[in-house]
Parts: C-alpha cells; sequence; structure tokens
C-alpha cells in the first residue's frame, strides 16, 4: 500500500470505485463536504467529478478514506453479538494500563495515536484502536473483489462464418469492507460490525470468516477466542411474545422460523409487509405450538420507531440470525440507531 502522495492512480480509481457503490446521496455529501457543486449530475457523472476533486487537490485519499470510516460504520452490516470471559474483562478495564502496554507493542502502537488512512488492502488490515470511557474499539479494513453480472454491458456479434454470438458480460468490482470490534468493559457486551458484502454467490458462512480473519489480525494483542456468541434464540422468542400479547411491542415480525423437537422446521411469512404473522390467528396458532425461547432460529422483523430516548423516526428492516448470533441490518442507517438497536436486543437477553 502506497502512503501519502504516493498512492498508485490504480489505488485511487478502485476508491473511487467504491465510494460510487455506495447511495447517492453518500455521494453528494461527500463532495457538499468539499464544496463541490453536485446538484443536476447523474451518478456516473459524479464519479467524474470525485476523481478531478482528488487530482487537483480539492479532494484528498485521506479526506475520502476519513469520510469512509465515519459513514460506512451506520450502513448496511451484519453485527455480531458476543461476550467476553470475565478475565479477558477485567484485563482490559484499566484502559490507562492497557494503553501504556498498547504503546510498547510494534503492532498497536501506530493504531493507538491515529487511524491509518487504508484505502483497500488486499488482506484484513488493522487501521485503529481506541480505549476510551470503559470502550475498546478496534477498526480493520480488506478489499473484496469480485464479478458480477450486468446485463446492460451485453453484446451480440457475428463469427467468421456468419454464426451469432451472444457476448454476457460480468464486471471486475472491488468493495471496501470495514470491520469493527466494540466493546464495553462496564457492561460485558461486546459486537463485531461487519459492512455488508454485495454481489451475489456468497458462501454461507462469508461472515463467520471475516469474524475469523478478525480475530488472525488481533491475535498479537488480545485473544479473540475468549468472546463467546450470545444466545439469540430467546430474543426472537420475546419478540414474537410481545407481538402476539400486543404488549410493549418493539417489532412487526414478516418471516420467522422455528425448530421442532424432532429436527422438522416451521416458517412462516405474514401476508404483507405491512402485517405481522402474528396477525393471522391461525398462523400464531401454528407457531405457538412449536416456537420457545430455544426454537426461533431466524426472524425477519421492522423494528418500530419510537419508545423512550429513540433515535428511531421510521421502521427499520433487520434480520435476526439466532444460529449465528447474528443481527443483518439491511437498509443503512446510522452508527446511533445501529447501537441503539443492539442494547435493545441486548435487553431482551
Amino acid at each position: 500500500m502506497a502512503n501519502g502522495a504516493n498512492y498508485t492512480d490504480a489505488e485511487i480509481d478502485e476508491l473511487v470505485s467504491h465510494v460510487l457503490a455506495l447511495r447517492k446521496d453518500y455521494v453528494q455529501q461527500l463532495l457538499s463536504g468539499a464544496g463541490i457543486p453536485y446538484s443536476g449530475f447523474r451518478k456516473n457523472e459524479l464519479r467524474g467529478r470525485v476523481r478531478e476533486a482528488i487530482a487537483d487537490g480539492r479532494l484528498t485519499v485521506e479526506g475520502v478514506v476519513e469520510f469512509l470510516d465515519r459513514v460506512e460504520p451506520g450502513g448496511k452490516q451484519h453485527v455480531f453479538l458476543l461476550r467476553p470471559s470475565g478475565a479477558l474483562n477485567n484485563s482490559w478495564r484499566d484502559a490507562v494500563a492497557m494503553r501504556r502496554r498498547l504503546a510498547r507493542e510494534v503492532a498497536t502502537r501506530d493504531l493507538l495515536a491515529a487511524p491509518l488512512p487504508l484505502l483497500m488492502p488486499e488482506e484484513l488490515q488493522l487501521s485503529s484502536v481506541r480505549l476510551a470511557d470503559g470502550v475498546v474499539e478496534v477498526t480493520g479494513v480488506e478489499a473484496r473483489r469480485y464479478t458480477e453480472r450486468d446485463e446492460s454491458y451485453d453484446r451480440t456479434a457475428v463469427t467468421e462464418e456468419g454464426l451469432p454470438v451472444q457476448l454476457r458480460a460480468f464486471v471486475e468490482r472491488v468493495a471496501r469492507s470495514t470491520i469493527v470490534l466494540r466493546w464495553d468493559t462496564a457492561t460485558r457486551h461486546a459486537a463485531l460490525h461487519i459492512t455488508q458484502a454485495t454481489g451475489r454467490g456468497l458462501e454461507r458462512d462469508h461472515y463467520r470468516r471475516v469474524a475469523d480473519r478478525c480475530g488472525s489480525a488481533v491475535d498479537s494483542f488480545l485473544d479473540f477466542s475468549e468472546f463467546r456468541d450470545v444466545n439469540l434464540h430467546r430474543v426472537i422468542h420475546e419478540l414474537g411474545q410481545r407481538e402476539k400479547a400486543n404488549r410493549n411491542v418493539l417489532t412487526r415480525s414478516r418471516r420467522g422460523s422455528w425448530d421442532t423437537p424432532n429436527g422438522a422446521e416451521l416458517r412462516a411469512t405474514s401476508a404483507s409487509t405491512a402485517a405481522s404473522v402474528y396477525s393471522d390467528r391461525r398462523l400464531s396458532a401454528a407457531i405457538g405450538q412449536v416456537a420457545d425461547a430455544g426454537t426461533g432460529q431466524a426472524g425477519n422483523v421492522y423494528w418500530l420507531p419510537g419508545g423512550n430516548g429513540s433515535p428511531l423516526s421510521e421502521e427499520l428492516h433487520l434480520t435476526i440470525v439466532a444460529s449465528d448470533s447474528r443481527v443483518h441490518f439491511m437498509v443503512p442507517s446510522s452508527t446511533e440507531i445501529v447501537q441503539y438497536v443492539v442494547g435493545q436486543i441486548r435487553r431482551l437477553l
């Protein structure tokens, strides 16, 4: 990875491609912050404006990376809910002593001073370690390269023999993935936030593999095996019970799946996105026959706005994958909202 003014054109082009893959309003926000006009431009035209702004110095590569580090933690993401062992947690509670220790280690001393402006590292690389007010936050970045089918680039041709040829296009894409381990030593609550991967064809355990890579990246100063998955089955059960009883309702369940004792599975889908699976009496009764605190495997829900101190102004679509201790935030929001919903989920444990 090049540094400062030594970034290569290829690295900058990949960074700009990633920025343009974000929502259009994010791109506009980046340009607006640098005082660059963006109104009236289509998204493909905005790419040229971002690239030109970097070339003439109105935007810096470091500024773009800083922008991404700020907005992407509130984007679409998968969050593993974790709990560190008591011994590990106690060893990190003294932030002053721990900071001194990390400052002596080659792997972490530079990460404490300021975030490294990472563009598209081929392998997961740590960019910062922060300790403040009892909260530990470790951030890493990695590039994900993949091909994606794009019919808009398909072409037809003819062979020398006059036979028709159909050319099917696959675009080579690169995405910047942010990984953040956030851990509150006062409550022993931890969460690993992973930017949602784009493109189809992800292996089933993609996010678990990312978590494993995070564990390897922090291995020199933090034993990631001391973090255990949190049981989210009871969360799905409690959310469903509240909907069924219409009491302290937090969600509207669009879909759900539950296991039976003999290994069968019940799946339920509501009549529409505006209806809960529990609003249908027969469906609710069927769920009640098999659902308990240990059987809810996955819940596709809309988290409802309102409540004391809630930053939510509209419904938030997410999926709780209990079997993997993972919550999938399916739409971009904000770091504050993600933290709020994760906190509410923990209250149900």
